[in-house]
């Protein structure tokens, strides 16, 4: 005892830790001891008594006494199993009170593993999607002051800086790309445009002044871009047909001042071979790229692309896709020329591109081209004007002809100076000038033209210059021509106001030229629909139709070093294809002239976002079917075809666009038929006793017939072949709206069956209307003009003549091939400013009228009707019927 207490002393803590121990193992051994034996007579207890064997050896169970059940309710609820499988779930409750966390993580493995892969590949996945652009996160985000001005403190965002030396002018476009080729917002646009008027070739003695006409375009330029990426950012000239045809080394002065001009001027990236005169070839298929990537048809079939036709000052591009199989008709080329298909690869899909530049060939070139078919006195140049013309540093007498301007002599001075001459095509599918014009197909179907095709347009007033893009025919163009050579120079300043002074004297000239050019030249059908293109509407942006875009992605994606192994374009043709660089070397990043488009062009174009753009096609379902309506105030005769031959079929609705005229051999497209009667102003005499309409018969040639040319070329591909209605497929979607001069934010709508005017709003379909001219060769007014119909493009009613004077004009189902005059209706000639009368054919003294719509009755309000009355000369009887863009 006494050495045990001397032995606790001496060890101190050390023995009252070890009784502490001591005493909790005791007690652990008294609860386990307690648990086990309170386990075992709990489940002793519940189990039923022992079977019996009875006499013949069947067992027996008793049922347990009333003294066990209410002994047997008074323990644990879990405690009620009366078997060996509940013995075991008794014993495993009791062991998992003592396990451990490990323990139970692998008891729950099987179910922590299948919750936790989808999990660690959900997070996987989400880290390797790389954040959304600025554009996507932030829609409608307002910007800040750095961001309207580009600043978008993103160091994954890329400018490029693209000037376009055109022959007409100079232009500067500044693109930001992020890191995908996505397109960044510059403040509210997806670019910067600026222009300005001369182009470098004007200045063809003084380079240096050529160089420095572009310092305002710089300054513009500059700004945009962030000052600490300004030294990444590549800045790239490419001149286009206006240096081309500059004669001996002008245009290599004229690029050499500019080059010193941006190596001395500019904060950005420049290098030499960047400024240079850009291929047409390449012009052309930049263009088509850029447009079909703006559209998001990039990485469908060809026969999903459109063609695109760019009519520049000094040259004009055309570029389409064509089937693998006219891709191998391709002719052989001479050493020296464009090749005709490029074959890329764009976001997945392989196209063989037709694309070809007629250098010459431009709105501005062709001028000159035209003014040297005549000696003396242009048929082109309107009447009263006697001066020159100056072009790629020539000089061309440009004097109206003593009989003023002709339509018919100012298309056969076009047809000559196109070079239409069958004799010098030698593929059996040419254009003009002997060129392969690609073997035609479904690329070429829906086709976009741009530039001067839009611009002149505009300034002759058939489209709005509003709109990025109308629907249009060529037939427009030949329309508007013919105006505008019956209108002497002094008259012209006045009703086209939007023309440029040094332009006016030319307009008779560039329309008929452009309608030549897309009918003879390019074969198309004059009443084929056509999309004038001037922008292009990208996610909420407009962003300019020009091919400046595809040379910016051609320029970033160099730099970012984007480009693929595989990724060299390689054009097809009837030469060796030459071999593959050695090592991967790379194309150098230049705009040089070459005949295949820049392998990093190409590659970027495969990085383009998959993101699609909203396409142009109306959504409205189809006009309804309607009855042939046969109740009319005119004779019953009208609705069969003059000349005899019975009633006219009756079809659904109005299913096919207007035919052209049906005499063989274009007879009367380009004739000027009945000339008007040139009266002051607009004949205001009472409507007379007999009522007159010229009806054409189908086999007899109209009045004045052209000058004797061949028009019809069997073996030259055409969109739809010549002289043949269109199909069904192409039914009428061109679209117009009718304003008055009254109040020209107003517009022709349908309300309640009633013809009124409404504020102008183009996204309502009751405001579009279908101007079927399909009757407008064969009926006529007295005074010569052509016929046509109001059809409400929502509503399928035609607009038809009312009852008597100063009531309103009524609705009538429509049927193109019911010949009705009481839906016919003609224009005056130009009253000012684009504005015409619009006449009943068959009493030109009964005129459109907004009701009460003059200053002196109110003026136009919303739910004004529209009546006819007798000529008055106001304001609410002139109008303009515009075409738009809908549908």
């Amino acid at each position: 005892m006494g050495g045990n207490l001397a032995l606790e002393k001496g060890g101190g803590g050390v023995g009252e830790r070890e009784r502490r121990r001591r005493r909790r193992r005791r007690r652990r051994r008294r609860r386990r001891k307690k648990n086990e034996l309170e386990s075992e007579q709990e489940t002793q207890f519940l189990k039923a008594p022992g079977p019996a064997a009875s006499g013949n050896g069947q067992i027996r169970y008793r049922s347990p006494s009333a003294a066990e059940l209410l002994e047997g309710q008074s323990l644990p609820f879990s405690a009620a199993a009366a078997d060996p499988l509940t013995d075991k779930m008794l014993s495993k409750r009791n062991n998992r009170q003592y396990e451990s966390f490990s323990d139970k993580i692998g008891r729950f493995r099987g179910l922590i593993l299948v919750i936790s892969i989808p999990l660690l590949l959900i997070s996987f996945v989400l880290f390797l999607i790389p954040a959304r652009s600025p554009s996507d996160a932030f829609p409608n985000r307002k910007f800040s002051a750095d961001y309207v001005l580009g600043r978008t403190n993103s160091s994954a965002n890329t400018y490029a800086v693209i000037f376009d030396a055109g022959s007409s002018g100079s232009r500067v476009h500044v693109f930001c790309f992020d890191q995908h080729l996505d397109l960044v917002p510059i403040g509210n646009d997806l670019e910067l445009f600026k222009q300005l008027k001369p182009g470098l070739s004007a200045y063809a003695k003084d380079p240096k002044a050529a160089a420095d006409s572009l310092q305002s375009l710089l300054d513009e330029a500059e700004i945009v871009v962030p000052q600490d990426l300004r030294r990444k950012t590549p800045v790239k000239v490419g001149a286009t047909a206006g240096l081309r045809q500059l004669e001996g080394d002008a245009s290599d002065r004229i690029l050499q001042a500019v080059r010193d001009f941006l190596k001395d001027n500019s904060t950005l990236k420049s290098q030499a071979d960047w400024v240079t005169v850009l291929d047409g070839t390449q012009e052309g298929a930049y263009q088509w790229v850029t447009i079909n990537y703006l559209l998001g048809n990039l990485g469908k079939t060809y026969a999903d692309t459109v063609g695109v036709v760019d009519l520049g000052g000094g040259s004009v591009q055309m570029a389409y896709a064509i089937s693998e199989t006219d891709a191998a008709k391709a002719p052989k080329i001479a050493d020296g020329e464009d090749t005709y298909v490029q074959e890329m690869h764009l976001k997945g899909t392989k196209y063989y591109l037709y694309v070809h530049s007629y250098l010459r060939y431009g709105l501005l070139a062709a001028r000159a081209e035209i003014l040297k078919v005549e000696d003396s006195g242009s048929p082109c140049i309107l009447a009263g004007y006697d001066g020159s013309y100056n072009y790629g540093g020539a000089s061309y007498p440009a004097t109206s002809s003593p009989s003023g301007s002709s339509l018919n002599k100012c298309i056969i001075a076009a047809i000559k100076a196109l070079k239409v001459n069958e004799s010098t095509c030698t593929h059996m599918k040419c254009t003009f000038g002997g060129v392969w014009n690609g073997g035609g197909g479904d690329g070429q179907k829906n086709l976009f033209v741009a530039s001067f095709f839009f611009d002149r347009a505009a300034e002759a007033g058939f489209v709005d210059p509003s709109v990025p893009v109308a629907k249009v025919r060529p037939v427009n163009f030949k329309d508007e021509a013919k105006r505008a050579c019956e209108t002497k120079l002094e008259d012209a300043k006045s009703i086209y106001r939007h023309v440029e002074p040094d332009n006016l004297p030319y307009l008779c000239m560039d329309l008929v030229y452009q309608f030549t050019l897309l009918v003879d030249g390019f074969g198309l059908d004059p009443w084929q629909e056509i999309t004038l293109v001037k922008k292009v509407k990208y996610r909420n942006s407009l962003v300019e139709a020009a091919w400046p875009l595809g040379s910016a992605i051609e320029a970033v994606s160099s730099l970012n070093s984007l480009l693929p192994p595989n990724g060299i374009p390689t054009r097809l043709s009837h030469h060796p294809r030459p071999p593959p660089q050695q090592g991967g070397a790379r194309v150098p990043t230049t705009i040089a002239a070459t005949t295949t488009l820049p392998r990093r062009t190409v590659t970027a174009t495969i990085l383009l976002l998959q993101r699609t753009t909203p396409n142009y096609s109306s959504n409205l379902p189809p006009p309804p079917q309607v009855i042939p309506y046969a109740d009319s105030h005119v004779s019953p005769t009208s609705h069969h075809v003059p000349g005899g031959g019975g009633p006219v079929p009756i079809s659904d609705h109005y299913s096919q666009t207007p035919p052209p005229p049906l005499q063989s051999h274009y007879f009367n497209i380009y004739s000027e038929n009945i000339q008007p009667q040139t009266t002051s102003d607009y004949d205001s005499s009472p409507p007379s006793s007999d009522v007159h309409v010229s009806h054409n018969s189908s086999n007899e040639p109209e009045p004045e017939p052209e000058p004797d040319r061949h028009h019809y070329r069997p073996h030259m591909s055409s969109f739809i072949h010549h002289h043949q209605n269109a199909p069904e497929s192409a039914a009428a979607k061109t679209t117009v709206r009718v304003c008055t001069k009254a109040k020209t934010d107003f517009s022709l709508t349908i309300r309640e069956g009633k013809v009124i005017l409404a504020p102008t709003d183009l996204s309502d379909p009751f405001q579009h209307w279908i101007r079927d001219e399909k009757y407008s060769i064969r009926v006529k007014d007295e005074e010569g003009f052509p016929s046509f119909a109001l059809v409400n493009k929502a509503f399928g009613q035609a607009v038809k003549h009312s009852i008597r004077a100063t009531h309103p004009v009524q609705l009538t189902p429509y049927n193109p091939d019911v010949l009705d005059e009481s839906v016919l209706w003609t224009e005056s000639k130009d009253l000012g400013d684009g504005y015409r009368a619009v006449r009943m054919v068959n009493n030109v003294r009964l005129n459109f009228d907004a009701c009460h719509g003059d200053k002196n009755h109110g003026g136009v309000y919303d739910g004004t009707t529209i009546i006819v009355w007798k000529w008055n000369k106001g304001d609410n009887q002139r109008w303009k019927i515009v075409p738009t863009s809908f549908g």
